[in-house]
């Protein structure tokens, strides 16, 4: 649902000359950032559980902040 809403707003409300993007676009690009998410999965486990949850998050910042650098 947010990412019906992200693509709205983005295509929509926010749009600009320069702005060219679909589903398709959005679906890889959110897909991509969120799939590291999955490792957070065994964050239950003592000792090396919250070290990987940790650096999964690092992994999901650092995905969604590289999406399409090149208009920056």
């Amino acid at each position: 649902m947010w990412a019906w809403i992200t693509h709205y707003i983005g295509t929509t409300i926010l749009k600009t000359d320069a702005t060219d993007a679909d589903w398709g676009q959005l679906a890889r690009t959110l897909g991509f950032a969120q799939s590291p998410g999955v490792l957070k999965v065994v964050g239950f486990i003592p000792v090396i559980g919250p070290l990987i949850f940790f650096l999964a998050s690092i992994w999901q910042l650092v995905a969604m902040d590289s999406r399409d650098q090149a208009g920056t």
